[in-house]
Parts: C-alpha cells; sequence; structure tokens
C-alpha cells in the first residue's frame, strides 16, 4: 500500500499533463471529481488522454426541439 502511494506521488509530481490539469482546476478536490464524472460519462483508454481531456474538455451540443 504505502509503495503504491509513494508511486503515485512520483507520478504527480513528474507527469506534466496532471501538473496543467492539477492548475486548471484549481483544487485536488475540484480535479478528483472532475476526473470521476469524466470516467463515468466518457471512454476514456488511460490516463494521458484524461489529462488532455481534462485540459481541454470536449465541447457538447445539444439541439433543442422547439415545438
Amino acid at each position: 500500500m504505502l509503495l503504491a502511494f509513494f508511486i503515485d506521488q512520483c507520478l504527480q509530481h513528474l507527469n506534466k499533463r496532471f501538473q496543467q490539469a492539477r492548475v486548471k482546476s484549481g483544487s485536488l478536490r475540484s480535479l478528483w471529481n472532475t476526473m470521476l464524472s469524466f470516467i463515468y460519462l466518457l471512454e476514456i483508454p488511460n490516463f494521458e488522454t484524461l489529462y488532455e481531456t481534462l485540459i481541454d474538455p470536449p465541447v457538447f451540443k445539444i439541439n433543442a426541439v422547439s415545438r
């Protein structure tokens, strides 16, 4: 368990995309909540793609139907 925590901490400090996503989110709590939302809503193949999506999120267009 301690080894997993150590590896996670190292990756957070070394991964530039993670650092960019953290800065953009403002706080770690906000970052984790957004990451969890994206994981639930989108098909994310790996963490690099997740970080890229956090940095530059996709735009979803919803067409309203008028009656």
